[in-house]
């Protein structure tokens, strides 16, 4: 039965991180691909457009969770969703609020990188979590 579920969930966890690099991967070509232009690889820590992959992931996890909770016919907790979607926005205004604060480059300084990491991180692991739960729900309706 454990051997069934560690197969199970490495099939399952691959679209899930086929689906983060979708979203990531654009972003960090295109801001390589600056750095190059600017010969200062420095920018690709700095650049503000970090700020749209952080937003892509906060809005295609919730959305990918809830695709998964809708194919499975469970009761959906509407106050959970909401709480999802109000830290998405939230989410979503400090990134922005980043990217233009940093959007003269070469001002960027440590705070401002550390909350782009920050905020970063923070959207890809919901992104994660969330996508992957919704994997595991929908799992758990084919095997009932």
């Amino acid at each position: 039965m454990e051997e069934h579920l560690n197969k199970t969930s490495r099939r399952d966890i691959l679209p899930v991180i086929y689906e983060y690099l979708l979203i990531i991967l654009p972003v960090s070509i295109y801001i390589s691909l600056e750095a190059m232009h600017k010969h200062d690889w420095t920018y690709f820590f700095k650049s503000p457009e970090w700020g749209i992959a952080i937003i892509f992931l906060s809005f295609q996890g919730v959305a990918l969770y809830l695709k998964s909770l809708s194919s499975t016919n469970k009761k959906i907790n509407h106050n959970f969703i909401g709480l999802l979607f109000l830290i998405v926005v939230v989410v979503t205004i400090a990134a922005i609020l980043n990217s233009f604060i940093s959007l003269d480059y070469k001002e960027n300084n440590f705070m401002k990188i550390s909350i782009r990491i920050t905020l970063l991180f923070i959207s890809s692991a919901s992104f994660f979590i969330l996508v992957l739960s919704g994997k595991k729900n929908e799992l758990n309706k084919k095997n009932e």
